[in-house]
């Protein structure tokens, strides 16, 4: 979803899919995304098996810009924005906990 600008004849983007320019600069920006999204691009983006334990936390929304950052450094910023614990099990990281309603 964008708006054309007539007078500078400009295009802007008002909620880019973060997945959109990945492969080019390694940014992902997420504007209010719900986790599940996330976890989602996060998991096709970094081939990565990230999975949330509890299916309240993937209502919680994001907001944050990660640009040429490591997947672990991205999963420690999400875990204690929504303070949920991390786990790793059988080459899958786990997200626990209540997340944003608690």
């Amino acid at each position: 979803i964008g708006t054309y600008n007539n007078t500078s004849k400009e295009i802007q983007v008002d909620n880019p899919d973060p997945d959109q320019s990945f492969w080019r600069d390694q940014k992902l920006v997420f504007k209010g995304t719900p986790l599940s999204n996330v976890i989602e691009s996060l998991n096709r983006n970094y081939q990565a098996n990230i999975t949330l334990q509890n299916e309240i936390a993937a209502t919680c929304k994001l907001s944050a810009t990660f640009e040429k950052e490591q997947l672990a450094n991205i999963i420690d910023v999400i875990a204690t924005t929504f303070n949920l614990e991390i786990s790793n099990e059988n080459n899958a990281i786990i997200l626990k906990g209540k997340g944003c309603k608690e």
